[in-house]
C-alpha cells in the first residue's frame, strides 16, 4: 500500500505514476507559493501519466482552476469539488494565483477495496449530479458546495492529510483508508441531501435497477455490441423505454451512451503505442478502419490518428 502526501512539486507525477500499479493514495495541497509549478507537474501527469487506474479529485476552498479537458474549457471556482475522468483528454491546467485546493489521487484498486461491499454513491444518483452540476457544464463532474458543507469537508481533508503523515504509526493503513472513507462519504451525504431536495430523484429511484444493469452490460459487451436493441432485449424492456429512462436521467440517449463507451474505449485504446489504428477498429467491431475514422472524428473533432499524434508527439 503506497501513501504519499507530497510537497515536493517535482516528484508528483512519479508519485502519481506509481499508483497505476498498485494500492494507493496521494494527497497535494495547491497554495500560492506552488500553484505555478503545481499547474505544470499536474499537466506532466494528466498528459504523459497513465490515468487509466486512478480516480483524480480536486476540492478547491480559494481561487479558480482553469482547465482545458476533450477540447472544452471550464474554469471552476472555490468550493467547488470536481474530477478528471481517467480517460479524458486534458490539455491545460492553470491555477490561480490565490489558489487553496487539494489534490487526491486514487488508485482504482485502492477505491474499490475500501468500498467493496458499499458505494457511497449509486450510479442514478451520480448521473442526476452530473447533468444538474454546480458549473453548468456537462465535461466536468463538478459540484459547487455551501460554506457550512466545505468547512466539513475541509476538516476531512485536513484529517487525511494528518493521517497520512503519521509514517510510523504501527496502524497507518487503517487510520488513512478512515480517514478517506470519511472524506468521500461526508461528500456523498452532501449530494444525497442535495438530491433528496429535488423531486426528479424520486422518479429515478424506479428505474435504478435498469441504469444499473445497462451500464454493467454495456462495460461487458460494448466493445462488440453497439445497437440499443441488444441491450434493450436483455433488459426485457423496448428500445423507446431504455433510451427513455437514460435520457431522463443522464440527458443522454442509449445511442449517446453507447457513443460515449466506445469513444472512452477507444481513446484508452489508442493511447497504447503497440496497437494501430486499425486493430483498435477491429477490436471494438467497426466493419473498417474509414468507419472507424469517421465515427470517432464525429464524436471528437479529430482522427484518430490525429489523437495519437497529441499524445506522442
Amino acid at each position: 500500500m503506497v501513501y504519499k502526501s507530497i510537497y515536493n512539486i517535482s516528484d508528483i507525477a512519479a508519485a502519481c505514476n506509481g499508483l497505476t500499479s498498485g494500492k494507493g493514495l496521494a494527497l497535494i495541497k495547491a497554495e500560492p507559493d506552488n500553484h505555478t509549478q503545481l499547474a505544470y507537474a499536474m499537466m506532466d501527469f494528466t498528459i504523459n501519466g497513465d490515468k487509466s487506474n486512478v480516480i483524480t479529485f480536486f476540492f478547491i476552498d480559494e481561487g479558480e482552476i482553469s482547465i482545458t479537458m476533450d477540447y472544452m474549457e471550464h474554469t471552476i471556482g472555490s468550493r467547488t469539488g470536481f474530477s478528471i475522468p481517467p480517460t479524458a483528454m486534458v490539455t491545460s491546467i492553470k491555477m490561480s494565483a490565490d489558489i487553496r485546493a487539494y489534490v487526491v489521487i486514487a488508485s482504482a484498486e485502492f477505491f474499490d477495496e475500501i468500498f467493496l461491499t458499499r458505494r457511497p454513491i449509486s450510479i442514478s444518483h451520480a448521473l442526476f449530479l452530473r447533468r444538474n452540476n454546480a458549473n453548468g457544464e456537462n465535461g466536468v463532474n463538478g459540484y459547487r458546495f455551501s460554506l457550512q458543507d466545505f468547512i466539513v469537508l475541509r476538516k476531512a481533508l485536513e484529517n487525511l492529510e494528518t493521517q497520512m503523515k503519521r509514517y510510523s504509526h504501527k496502524f497507518q493503513k487503517e487510520l488513512v483508508n478512515n480517514a478517506f472513507s470519511s472524506l468521500v462519504y461526508e461528500s456523498a451525504n452532501i449530494l444525497f441531501t442535495e438530491i433528496s431536495r429535488t423531486e426528479e430523484i424520486q422518479k429515478a429511484s424506479s428505474t435504478d435497477i435498469f441504469v444499473e444493469k445497462f451500464v454493467k452490460l454495456l462495460s461487458a459487451h460494448g466493445d462488440k455490441e453497439h445497437s440499443p436493441a441488444f441491450y434493450a432485449d436483455k433488459l426485457c424492456i423496448s428500445v423507446q423505454y431504455l433510451s427513455l429512462i437514460l435520457k431522463r436521467l443522464s440527458g443522454q440517449t442509449a445511442n449517446d451512451w453507447i457513443a460515449g463507451y466506445l469513444v472512452t474505449r477507444a481513446k484508452i485504446m489508442l493511447r497504447n503505442p503497440a496497437l494501430t489504428i486499425q486493430q483498435v477498429a477491429s477490436m471494438l467491431n467497426f466493419s473498417d478502419q474509414s468507419s472507424f475514422g469517421k465515427f470517432f472524428k464525429k464524436h471528437t473533432g479529430i482522427t484518430p490518428k490525429q489523437y495519437k499524434d497529441e499524445i506522442y508527439y
